[in-house]
């Protein structure tokens, strides 16, 4: 599942410093058996620098828990799923058809 993540920076310095070790997190998660999940945008910034947003790609909750408790004290962190408009329409389409029968 694939999903927007919007965070607001805490504490910027210490921010820096995790996001600069992200790799080894991601390395001793797998050691460890435990998904991290695929990044599949950089990080953005709004103005001002105080919060942005990713987009990431997750089979398991354990993926998004490991990053939000990685960056623990310094962030907030609100996961929000999202699917392409196509996939959208067809499940429209299924409800509207169930809901019909």
């Amino acid at each position: 599942m694939k999903f927007i993540i919007f965070y607001e920076v805490l504490d910027s310095d210490e921010m820096i410093k995790r996001f600069q070790n992200v790799k080894k997190l991601n390395e001793i998660a797998k050691e460890d058996g435990i998904p991290s999940g695929k990044v599949l945008s950089p990080p953005y910034a709004f103005l001002g620098l105080k919060n942005g947003f990713q987009l990431m790609e997750a089979d398991d909750a354990e993926a998004l828990a490991l990053l939000a408790g990685y960056y623990y004290g310094t962030a907030n962190f609100k996961f929000k799923p999202f699917i392409e408009t196509e996939k959208v329409l067809e499940i429209q389409k299924t409800t509207t058809k169930a809901l019909k029968s």
